[in-house]
């Protein structure tokens, strides 16, 4: 049995609505939002979750969180300098994981995409409900996304977390059929260790 979770909950959830807001820049700038502000709005949006989470988990299901835990922390990291950065990965885990009770994931999937394509992508994506704009606060700023990408990249080697390159040898995005394949492959690693 496998459940899939979506975060943010942009439409489901107060907190979700909420990081819909922020990134649709109606608290301000990317500079002018306190970072342990938005962060607190992703882990609040999970935190609404919880329930739902821990009761697939008793259940002994597989449940995969499309973007978690560990998204917040590059994000909202590359927001700060230096050392900051990992102090305030440190404060998202212990927010998530010790405070709010958030189970800690058994194991990350890191999907890899160079900052241009991943732009190129989301100015693809059909119109979104919290926000009117092609590219959200984040998404538009290529500063922000490439600081996210290298605190995504620093974190999984640090963590240990499995990382998938979604780029072939000519820099474009591989056919999804292959990243899906990969993904599955690991996953089912996973469940026979």
């Amino acid at each position: 049995k496998v459940k899939i979770f979506r975060f943010p909950q942009y439409e489901n959830t107060f907190f979700g609505r909420e990081v819909g807001h922020y990134l649709n820049g109606d608290y301000g700038s990317l500079d002018a939002v306190p970072v342990k502000f938005s962060a607190l709005l992703y882990a609040l949006d999970r935190f609404q979750a919880i329930k739902s989470i821990n009761s697939y988990l008793d259940e002994g299901a597989i449940v995969i969180c499309d973007r978690y835990t560990p998204s917040n922390m590059a994000h909202q990291s590359a927001r700060v300098d230096g050392k900051d950065s990992v102090e305030i990965q440190n404060w998202i885990e212990t927010v998530e994981y010790k405070i709010l009770g958030l189970p800690e994931p058994d194991a990350v999937i890191f999907l890899d995409v160079e900052v241009g394509e991943s732009q190129r992508l989301v100015a693809q994506k059909p119109k979104r409900s919290y926000t009117d704009k092609s590219h959200d606060l984040h998404e538009d700023s290529a500063g922000h996304l490439g600081g996210a990408l290298l605190n995504f990249r620093k974190l999984a080697d640090r963590k240990g977390w499995h990382i998938i390159n979604c780029a072939s040898s000519d820099a474009k995005i591989r056919p999804i059929s292959e990243i899906s394949d990969e993904i599955v492959a690991f996953v089912c690693g996973l469940l026979h260790e």
